[in-house]
């Protein structure tokens, strides 16, 4: 077959292969660094945001320090009251004993009272006045006549608590005193200067008072600090 291709058609293709010799390469790349280069971006796009992130901090803490109201520490909460550790002579008196009513009014640290009933220090031999702390408590006491303790020779009383007062040598008792006749106390004022009550008032006294806890005395009965009768 005679070969038709002329002077011009021999230079166009000379140019196409030129053209196509001269292009980039444009060959797809293998999956495997198609994978890798997606990894690359992703880490260069996490870089960029954290480092965006760190920076915006540090622009707010530094506009907080030059302005001073950057966040302070909030101050601890304030620790609870602490308890009152059991009571003092300043309080007010544990118990008031009224040697009129002959009655003892013992409140405990709720608030709520409990009235019982006594025996004081007869005409003569009045129980001391005034307010007076715990001294001691025992639960047997030997009490001599000798006009101060109000009990009899050789006579033992039972769940005495000590009362007396800075400056004072003379003490009273509270206490149950077998030998006194039940049906005058609560009636009337019988002992040589003691407080008397019934046995089981008395345990029951002994066991809710402690040394330091305040009784008071009072009533037209009731004598001086140190146990003589009031002046007419």
């Amino acid at each position: 077959m005679p070969d038709h291709a002329g002077p011009d058609t021999d230079g166009l293709s000379v140019a196409l292969r030129q053209l196509i010799a001269d292009a980039p390469s444009a060959l797809p790349l293998p999956p495997a660094e198609v994978h890798r280069t997606g990894v690359r971006r992703r880490r260069r796009r996490r870089l960029a945001l954290g480092s965006a992130t760190v920076l915006a901090a540090a622009v707010v803490i530094a506009g907080g320090l030059r302005s001073g109201t950057a966040p302070q520490p909030s101050a601890p909460p304030a620790a609870p009251p602490s308890p009152t550790a059991g009571r003092t002579a300043a309080a007010a008196p544990v118990a008031v004993i009224d040697t009129d009513s002959h009655r003892m009014t013992v409140t405990g640290n709720d608030g709520r009272t409990t009235v019982l009933d006594v025996t004081a220090g007869r005409p003569g031999n009045e129980t001391p006045g005034g307010r007076m702390t715990v001294q001691d408590k025992l639960p047997k006491l030997g009490l001599s006549d000798d006009g101060a303790s109000g009990g009899q020779e050789g006579a033992t009383a039972d769940w005495c608590v000590r009362l007396g007062r800075p400056g004072s040598a003379t003490p009273a008792y509270v206490c149950s005193m077998p030998w006194l006749p039940a049906s005058g106390i609560g009636q009337a004022n019988t002992t040589r200067g003691a407080v008397g009550l019934l046995p089981d008032d008395a345990r029951w006294f002994y066991d809710h008072v402690e040394p330091g806890d305040t009784v008071e005395v009072v009533g037209s009965s009731a004598g001086g600090p140190s146990g003589a009768p009031p002046s007419p």
